[in-house]
């Protein structure tokens, strides 16, 4: 199976391409590059490959989905902090705040 890939933040990526080296003794076999994060988690729910996708997406997937929480060979579970900056007043107008802030 092909990994599917999107355009990566830089440190985010330098911190998937660390855990990948200390996970695995090859490099993945990237299968399709894609211009954004919608269109890898798509083709990745639709049975088309593999991704390294957040975690807040994973509940999207209407059908069965293999997912595996991410750790470095020192036991530190792979994590990326996120921050949403907004306009308190936005958050009647747009849903995806109130998502973020009720996690």
């Amino acid at each position: 199976m092909n990994l599917i890939t999107y355009p990566y933040e830089e440190s985010y990526r330098d911190t998937i391409w660390k855990w990948w080296k200390e996970t695995f003794n090859c490099r993945p076999n990237i299968g399709t590059k894609v211009s954004n994060l919608d269109i890898s988690k798509e083709m990745i729910f639709a049975g088309l490959g593999y991704g390294i996708l957040p975690e807040i997406l994973v509940p999207e997937c209407s059908g069965p989905l293999f997912t595996k929480a991410m750790y470095f060979k020192d036991g530190s579970i792979f994590k990326r902090h996120t921050w949403l900056v907004f306009d308190h007043n936005d958050i009647k107008t747009f849903p995806v705040q109130r998502v973020f802030l009720n996690l």
